[in-house]
């Protein structure tokens, strides 16, 4: 490996990087999306109720906070475990990778919580 591959290979890496957080961000939001899409009249009904917007958005953020975790936990060490070791530079993508799936996640709480309630709850005749 000569210097020069070695500086292409860096390069390449930190171009991928935050186009992978991205991804990650954006995989994040979509797969909480559409664990909360078909529950959006569930959480109208629980505002109607009196449930306040912020208490809302920590249930359905604690919800999806918890699955991503696992995912990511689990993930992270299947990861490991088939790439030999434990690195300092795998954990901190690791870190980053998680992270940015937890952003989705916080995403897609407060798109829950900006619904209009009673556009949602109109009876449809």
């Amino acid at each position: 490996l000569t210097p020069l591959q070695a500086m292409g290979i860096i390069l390449a890496a930190l171009i991928l990087l935050p186009v992978m957080v991205g991804m990650c961000c954006f995989i994040g939001f979509f797969v909480s999306y559409l664990s909360t899409k078909s529950r959006v009249k569930e959480y109208a009904v629980m505002r109607c109720l009196g449930m306040g917007r912020c208490r809302i958005f920590f249930l359905v953020f604690e919800e999806l906070l918890l699955l991503t975790l696992i995912g990511s936990g689990l993930g992270f060490l299947a990861g490991n475990l088939l790439d030999g070791g434990l690195t300092v530079e795998g954990v901190r993508i690791g870190l980053l990778v998680a992270g940015a799936l937890v952003a989705g996640a916080f995403i897609a709480a407060l798109r829950v919580t900006a619904v209009n309630t009673m556009k949602l709850m109109k009876v449809e005749g």
